[in-house]
C-alpha cells in the first residue's frame, strides 16, 4: 500500500496510508488544515468525502453554534451583522463579515452545511452576489451573478446543500418575476461544473413559498402557502437536486396553525405548529416521513402544552428544542431584545442559553445551526 510520505531510498521509514489516515482522524480541524497545505497529494488525500464526513462528524458536534443574522433599524454602515453563539454555552461574539459593507449593501444568511456558510449580497444596483465562506479557516468563494437579476424579481430565494456523498454543493436561487405569478422559477449553480444552469419552472401549485428552508441528503423542503396570502399553509414544497423533481406534501388539517416551521430533529425532517392563542398554546410535531421519491406520510410525534406563550420554535440541537423569546415593540417586526431558551421535553426543562439587549431597535431575520469543519468550498 503507498504511503503519505514518499520514501528516499529503502530503508527510509514510512506508514500506510489508512494508518495514516487514522491517525489524522483524530486532530482537530484546524491541525487538519494545517496538514492539508503540505503538498499536492496530502492535500487530495485529506479532501475525500468518506474522511472529511466522518472527521466532520467526530469533532464538530461539541462545537455547535447558532449563528444569528441581526438588521438594526438605524441605516448605518454596519445595519447587518452576524452573531455566533455557543450552543451549550452561550457564549457569544459578532462576526466580521467576508466583503465591506455600505449603506447600499444588504445581505442574506442563506444557509450553513459541513462548515461552509452561503451567504447573498445585494449591491446598489439590486444585483444579487453569492458567495460561500468557511469561518474555521477564512476562505471564501465568489460565485457569479445568478441568472436573474434581483432587479427584474419580486421574489428572490436562495438554498444551499451538498449533492449526496460528495464534497460537491449547489446554490438554488428561487425566483418569481411578478407577484400574483401562479408558478415559480428557479436555476442552480453547481460547484462542480461551477456554472448557473439555464433557468426552469416548477412544477405543481408553487404560488408562494417560504423562504426559510430545510435540507436532508439530496432533498429541499420549502413551506408552500399555495396562495396569495400568506395564511395557513397547505402543503410542504419538496425539490431533489439530484433528479430536479418537485413535488407536494398535503398538510394535515390537524396540523395547520397560523405559525408553523420546519426543522430537522436528527435525521428526520419535522413540521413544528403552534397556535399562537393565549388560552390555550400548545407545540404540535410531526415527522416526514418518504414513502417513495415524491411521497410522503405525516405521523405525529408530540404536543407540549407547557411552552409559554412568544416562546418561538426555531430548531433541533440534538433533541432540544430552541426557541426565541422575542419582545415585539413595533409593527410584530423590530424588538431591542433576544432571549433564546433550550428546551426538552421528558421531564419538561427549560434553560436560558442566550440574551441580549440592544439600545436600538433590531430585527432577528435568521437563525440557523452551523457545525465547524474543513470541507473545500
Amino acid at each position: 500500500m503507498l504511503g503519505i510520505m514518499p520514501t528516499f531510498d529503502s530503508s527510509s521509514p514510512f506508514l500506510p496510508q489508512d494508518v495514516i489516515l487514522y491517525i489524522l482522524g483524530k486532530v482537530d480541524n484546524r491541525c487538519l488544515y494545517r496538514c492539508r497545505t503540505l503538498n499536492k497529494f496530502w492535500c487530495s488525500s485529506l479532501m475525500e468525502f468518506k474522511f472529511l464526513s466522518q472527521h466532520h462528524l467526530n469533532f464538530s458536534h461539541n462545537k455547535q453554534a447558532l449563528l444569528l443574522h441581526i438588521f438594526f433599524s438605524e441605516w448605518t454602515k454596519a445595519n447587518n451583522a452576524i452573531i455566533s453563539v455557543n450552543a451549550l454555552t452561550g457564549a457569544s461574539k459578532t462576526l466580521c463579515l467576508p466583503t465591506q459593507l455600505t449603506t447600499c449593501n444588504d445581505f442574506t444568511l442563506v444557509g450553513s452545511e459541513l462548515g461552509n456558510v452561503c451567504l447573498t449580497f445585494t449591491d446598489g444596483c439590486r444585483k444579487n452576489m453569492v458567495l460561500i465562506w468557511n469561518l474555521l479557516t477564512s476562505s471564501v468563494r465568489h460565485l457569479p451573478q445568478p441568472r436573474i437579476f434581483k432587479a427584474h424579481t419580486c421574489v428572490s430565494i436562495f438554498a444551499f446543500t451538498y449533492y449526496p456523498s460528495t464534497t460537491e454543493y449547489c446554490v438554488m436561487h428561487v425566483f418569481k418575476k411578478k407577484f400574483d405569478d401562479k408558478n415559480i422559477w428557479y436555476t442552480i449553480w453547481n460547484s462542480k461544473y461551477q456554472q448557473w444552469e439555464p433557468k426552469r419552472v416548477a412544477n405543481g401549485d408553487t404560488t408562494n413559498i417560504s423562504p426559510d428552508y430545510v435540507s436532508k441528503n439530496w432533498l429541499i423542503f420549502w413551506i408552500n402557502f399555495g396562495g396569495l396570502t400568506l395564511d395557513k399553509p397547505q402543503s410542504v414544497l419538496i425539490f431533489s437536486i439530484t433528479n430536479y423533481n418537485w413535488c407536494l406534501s398535503q398538510i394535515p388539517n390537524k396540523a395547520k396553525s397560523d405559525c408553523n416551521a420546519l426543522v430537522l430533529l436528527k435525521d428526520h425532517i419535522c413540521y413544528i405548529s403552534y397556535p399562537a392563542n393565549i388560552d390555550h398554546y400548545s407545540i404540535s410535531l410531526w415527522i416526514l416521513q418518504m414513502k417513495t421519491e415524491d411521497s410522503f406520510r405525516w405521523n405525529p410525534l408530540y404536543a407540549v402544552e407547557t411552552v409559554r406563550m412568544y416562546e418561538q420554535p426555531k430548531l433541533f440541537l440534538e433533541e432540544e428544542l430552541i426557541c426565541l423569546t422575542q419582545q415585539v415593540s413595533e409593527g410584530y417586526i423590530f424588538t431591542k431584545e433576544i432571549v433564546l431558551s433550550r428546551c426538552s421535553w421528558e421531564p419538561y426543562q427549560r434553560r436560558h442559553l442566550y440574551w441580549q439587549s440592544w439600545p436600538t431597535q433590531i430585527q432577528l431575520k435568521r437563525i440557523i445551526l452551523h457545525m465547524p469543519g474543513v470541507f473545500p468550498i
